[in-house]
This record gives structure tokens, sequence and C-alpha cells, in this order.
């Protein structure tokens, strides 16, 4: 994940074609992720492990991920190499 992350941020320092998507659907795998880690562990310990910050940081994760978007889509302009 973080290998990704590092390619992510490159393509967006390089203002790459393509590199705004990239960086929301990295944000969406992260809460994606965070979830199913959640469901697993709840699995093997045998109680909830939902907890109030792990429900606001996917929350969080998702409404960064909108919010990028729509401000990408603004200067969608810009990535063009």
């Amino acid at each position: 994940m973080a290998a990704l992350a590092i390619y992510v941020r490159q393509c967006l320092a390089h203002y790459k074609a393509g590199a705004p998507m990239k960086y929301v659907i990295i944000l969406t795998i992260n809460a994606v992720v965070s979830l199913l880690y959640v469901i697993i562990a709840s699995i093997i310990i045998g109680k909830s492990a939902l907890t109030v910050s792990v429900i606001t940081n996917i929350v969080g994760t998702i409404v960064v991920a909108a919010l990028s978007y729509t401000y990408f889509q603004k200067r969608k302009f810009m990535f063009t190499r």
C-alpha cells in the first residue's frame, strides 16, 4: 500500500494524466481495506471490533475522497502529461 501511495504521489507531483483518479482510488481502497480489517478482526476475536474511531476513520476517508474528486475535476486541465 505504501509503494502505491508513493507512486500516486509522484504522478500527482509530475501532473500526469489520470493521477487525480489514482489518488481517489487509493483513498477508496484504504477505506475498503480498513473495513475488511475490522470485519476479519471481529470474526477472529468473536466480538465487534467496530469502534467510533474506526467508523470516523472510514467515513473521513470517504469524505476526503469525494472532496478530492470534486477538487481535481475543477483542475483537470492541469494534469495532461
